[in-house]
């Protein structure tokens, strides 16, 4: 009796797991963390599915009746293909951390969150075989509920509900909100996978004359208004492949049931004409107008970059480079024109298709066995649906059409966006629902417990999955906290190296496997050194200010070997030994890390530019203008490079050319104050003292607060004898920087003229 009322139990605890999942993850948000959205989904998603697999398997021990289900079905094989290939790649991954829980700032494409929605499907799959058939049912009404919540959350957002409810977190009041995805395109194209299966919903006779066909209603003429109000291409081309799939499938199913209000194809032929319309008209609806548009890779680079990374060499072409390495991919492939684009400072961590990535990351292997597993499922559903038909059962019917049709515009979602948390668990839980309807031969069952040999194996797995999972639990917990501790370091006040140092290093204490934190917290170490430095000299704490710069070189070089692969690990080493460039070896060492890094971006014009900067500090003249030349190559409107340049050609006594170069400059940007500041100071440095003061004002016209262009002008008046003037400007000067003792001395120097 104990052990059924536990085997119940259990099986309750999975059926509710799976539930959960589909409800909780498209909701789960929380602003306490430092990304609100899908690092929070992340961890709903894992612990589900840690906790309904650890229920799965306990009562398959525990419980004779139950047993693993073996239907000699092909989609088994192509999952399984898929599953190992991407495990294979982790295990070769260039970042490992990164492969395992995801990239930091995106965490939706790490293996951990495939085989967490894996295990949701397998055991949707499970419980159907073993007769709950109203599982599926109850897992699209779920669904429904969930996008039901999160689509009013955004249509209240739209219209401006929660701006003025200050107790509410500040995300919810900037812009429109949405839930299930981090902002409104891709919470759109969510919205339009859905719309063309609420359509086939209501088609099917669910729930025909209930509370569920009204809400799907109201809920198409929400998801419309709001797939309208973002008017993101990838949406609409979703929804509209969506509406054409839907069409073919009424046309298949050639009969309608009785009661549908459904007779032609007049509904969908609507929305599908007014998005065509809405998407070619030139027109802007005066909806969501004030937020900004997320920014995002075009497919033409997304799908370069994939391939590049996917041929560089014979790992990469067949498991790839690793799940959640795309950013890797895309800062060493990224094309060199990228570079005159408006968003060439970013390192982009997601492509605009999710099968870009698949084949960047995972190889061709992995691409294959992803399509494989999708073909295999559509025509396995296309062929049990006629079967059913012609057999006339229909109880399985809706459901698998259901299934079949979210695979299906989820494909075309594939290939218009990348795939965050919930498009992911989509695709599986419909995966498991559609194959689980399936008809054909019973299979056979594999059950443990049955010898005295199997009986101990099988709880000695029981009790190794349980401390797995307890330790899982608290690592998870742990890495949870640290994640707040790192959110809280960047909510403090710039200035307040002590608070956001001190947060910085319990958020390493907690995931100490974390680069990001380490390389944050280098960051901070170095810039309360610099600041200690900046201090008058008998202020100054050189001892604390040395340890600060050893923390810095200590938590960048573990950053350094945590991710060997990343740019932004050898970035920030490399900025550490440059700024503290007077030190025994540190040019050198910071060479070497800006040329790895460079190795790793090889078309960043900024990493050029450094090295050059760190080449000419060395006195390596030739290879430093060699730099500042490729920077200039990469992306000719990088002015830093120009300046470096015409500095070490002054050096090489070609000040005529390096002035020519500046006032070109100048000619294209009248208004950039660094130019017009060090055009100033060359032509000072030329004697051409009238020019150096008229550049040196036009930089104070632009900031009367610029404190080095008011030195350089008192300097320019000193030369030109207009001694007032430049008490005036060094006053000023004093006024901006009270403890500066050269000014100070300048003053008195001039004043007892």
């Amino acid at each position: 009796m104990l052990m059924i009322s536990l085997a119940h139990l259990l099986g309750r605890v999975i059926t509710w797991s799976i539930l959960a999942a589909v409800f909780l993850v498209p909701l789960a948000f929380a602003p306490w963390t430092f990304e609100a959205f899908e690092f929070n989904k992340q961890y709903v998603l894992v612990f589900l599915a840690l906790l309904g697999g650890t229920a799965w398997i306990a009562r398959l021990v525990l419980d004779k009746k139950h047993a693993l289900v073996f239907v000699p079905s092909l989609i088994l094989f192509p999952a399984l293909a898929l599953l190992m290939v991407t495990a294979l790649s982790v295990i070769f991954s260039e970042d490992l951390p990164a492969s395992l829980f995801g990239f930091y700032g995106r965490f939706s494409d790490g293996f951990l969150g495939l085989i967490s929605c894996a295990t949701l499907s397998f055991l949707l799959f499970q419980e159907v075989k073993a007769g709950a058939a109203d599982l599926t049912q109850k897992v699209w009404r779920t669904l429904l509920v969930a996008m039901g919540v999160c689509a009013s959350v955004a249509f209240l957002s739209l219209f401006g509900a929660w701006k003025h409810i200050e107790f509410l977190p500040s995300l919810m009041q900037e812009g429109v909100f949405t839930l299930a995805a981090a902002s409104l395109e891709g919470f759109a194209v969510l919205l339009a996978v859905f719309f063309p299966l609420i359509l086939a919903s209501l088609l099917l006779d669910l729930a025909p004359g209930s509370f569920w066909e009204k809400a799907q209603w109201v809920l198409l003429a929400v998801f419309f208004t709001l797939i309208a109000a973002a008017d993101f291409l990838a949406a609409w081309i979703v929804l509209v492949a969506g509406l054409l799939v839907f069409a073919a499938w009424v046309l298949w199913q050639k009969e309608f049931s009785k009661e549908s209000p459904f007779h032609q194809l007049v509904i969908p032929g609507f929305f599908l004409a007014l998005s065509l319309l809405l998407l070619l008209s030139p027109l802007q609806l005066p909806l969501a107008q004030d937020r900004e548009p997320e920014l995002l890779l075009s497919q033409e680079v997304s799908w370069r970059v994939g391939w590049n990374t996917a041929k560089e060499q014979g790992k990469n072409l067949l498991i790839g480079s690793g799940p959640g390495t795309w950013a890797l991919g895309f800062t060493e492939h990224k094309p060199l024109e990228f570079n005159q684009t408006a968003a060439w400072g970013i390192r982009f961590d997601r492509p605009a298709s999710h099968l870009a990535e698949v084949l960047a990351t995972t190889g061709l292997l992995g691409f294959l066995s992803l399509l494989l597993l999708i073909g295999i499922f559509l025509v396995a559903s296309l062929f049990f649906i006629s079967y059913a038909k012609r057999k006339k059962e229909r109880e399985e019917l809706p459901y698998a059409n259901i299934a079949f049709l979210g695979i299906c515009v989820l494909l075309v979602a594939s290939l218009a966006y990348y795939q965050n948390t919930v498009l992911q668990l989509l695709f599986w839980i419909f995966l498991g629902m559609g194959a689980a309807l399936w008809k054909g031969a019973e299979g056979w069952r594999v059950s443990f417990g049955r010898s005295q040999g199997a009986f101990l194996i099988s709880r000695a797995v029981l009790l190794l999955i349980g401390l797995g999972f307890f330790w899982f639990s608290q690592a998870g917990a742990r890495w949870y906290v640290a994640d707040m501790h790192y959110l809280n370091s960047h909510a403090h006040a710039s200035s307040l190296f002590d608070e956001r140092i001190k947060e910085a290093e319990k958020a390493v204490l907690l995931n100490a496997s974390q680069a990001e934190y380490r390389i944050h917290a280098a960051k901070l170490f170095l810039s309360r050194a610099l600041a200690e430095f900046t201090k008058p000299e008998g202020e100054q704490d050189a001892a604390a200010a040395s340890q600060d710069v050893q923390r810095a070189l200590a938590f960048a070089q573990r950053a350094v070997e945590l991710s060997p692969n990343r740019v932004a690990s050898w970035e920030t080493a490399g900025a550490i030994y440059r700024d503290i460039g007077g030190a025994p070896g540190a040019l050198d060492w910071g060479i070497k890390a800006f040329e790895r890094a460079l190795a790793l971006e090889p078309a960043s014009p900024v990493l050029a530019t450094e090295l050059g900067k760190l080449y000419l500090a060395k006195g390596g003249m030739e290879k430093a203008k060699q730099k500042f030349e490729e920077a200039i190559q990469m992306r000719p409107a990088y002015y830093d490079a120009h300046i470096q340049l015409a500095g070490a050609e002054e050096r090489e006594g070609k000040s005529e050319r390096a002035l020519s170069r500046l006032e070109q400059l100048v000619g294209r940007d009248p208004f950039n104050m660094e130019i017009l500041f060090q055009l100033g100071k060359l032509y000072y440095n030329s004697n051409n003292v009238e020019s150096a003061v008229l550049s040196l004002r036009k930089v104070l016209d632009l900031s009367p607060n610029h404190s080095n262009a008011r030195y350089a002008l008192g300097a320019a008046y000193e030369k030109q004898g207009k001694i007032d003037l430049a008490i005036q400007q060094f006053e000023r000067v004093l006024q901006l920087n009270p403890e500066h003792q050269n000014v100070k001395e300048k003053l008195r120097q001039l004043q007892g003229k």
